[in-house]
């Protein structure tokens, strides 16, 4: 991993973008999360995510992405599913990242955390919970390239929240 980090810097400024299409030819499985970390910002992007995404070996393989293109990622792939989904998340935003309105006409929101070296606890999952109560959702789904620990996934069980851990996440991008 820090051969990679060293042969693909990433600028932490987040107003700096790369703005060149990343294509993947054959090469080790770790390569495309420096392919994702490339991809440009033209129409389509979602859709070159979810190609460079599919081709991860593991969650870990898609740190690459900045936080805003997970978002647009996640986005893509309830619209895959027919729903209608919308990035909304900034600072301040509620802990909500986007809306979905779901195919059966409810409304669900989602939070997104691109971590790969933390679990996620059962803090995040009641705070989901509350911003789903507040926004008038009916449905709550946390997606992560992480994993949850096991008094978040306790906590959730029963309730109107979804969560979607690293591993998940890989095999919805690839159906």
């Amino acid at each position: 991993l820090r051969q990679l980090a060293k042969a693909f810097p990433m600028d932490p400024r987040p107003a700096r973008r790369v703005r060149e299409v990343a294509t993947i030819s054959a090469r080790p499985a770790i390569e495309p999360q420096a392919a994702i970390a490339r991809v440009g910002s033209s129409g389509g992007k979602g859709e070159r995510l979810l190609s460079l995404a599919a081709q991860a070996a593991t969650p870990r393989d898609l740190k690459g992405l900045s936080g805003d293109d997970f978002e647009l990622l996640v986005v893509e792939l309830f619209r895959r599913q027919g729903h209608q989904a919308r990035r909304v998340g900034q600072w301040g935003d509620h802990g909500v990242d986007i809306v979905v309105d779901s195919t059966d006409g409810q409304k669900w929101i989602v939070q997104c955390k691109r971590w790969t070296s933390r679990w996620i606890g059962e803090p995040l999952v009641r705070d989901l919970f509350g911003a789903m109560h507040h926004e008038g959702a009916d449905r709550g789904i946390l997606v992560t390239t992480s994993w949850f620990s096991h008094p978040a996934r306790r906590w959730a069980r029963g309730k109107p929240v979804e969560l979607i851990d690293g591993n998940q996440l890989l095999r919805l991008v690839r159906q």
